[in-house]
Formats: structure tokens, C-alpha cells, sequence
């Protein structure tokens, strides 16, 4: 059965000129989707979320501590 795929990535400059992409969340679906199949669901909405936190919080904390 065909499906439908996203990937969503985080794309950081964290300093200018250097960029890191980061896959944060595949998400599938199949093709003929139900009503109960479209958008994400609680559980993906909790992963990605997390996913997100879990790069951007040690991103920001070094950066503090870069920070005079």
C-alpha cells in the first residue's frame, strides 16, 4: 500500500556560516487516509516536541556559558 511520508528537521546556525540539520520526527501515513489518520497524533505531537526541547536546551545552555 502506498503511503504519505514527512520529515520534519531542525535546521540550527548556531554560529554564522555553520548549519546542522537534525531529523527530528518521521511521520507515515498511508495514502488513502481516514479522518482518524490526519494530522499527528498526541503521541507524535509529545515525541516531536520533546525531540525539539532535546536540541534546542543544550544549544541554548551553551550558548549561555559562551555568553560574558
Amino acid at each position: 500500500m502506498a503511503k504519505q511520508v514527512w520529515r520534519v528537521k531542525l535546521v540550527a546556525e548556531l554560529r554564522p556560516g555553520v548549519i546542522t540539520e537534525t531529523e527530528l520526527a518521521r511521520i507515515e501515513r498511508p495514502k488513502q487516509a481516514t479522518l482518524a489518520d490526519l494530522g499527528l497524533t498526541l503521541a507524535e505531537a509529545k515525541q516531536l516536541t520533546a525531540a525539539l526541547q532535546a536540541e534546542i536546551m543544550p544549544a541554548q545552555m551553551m550558548g549561555r556559558r559562551e555568553t560574558p
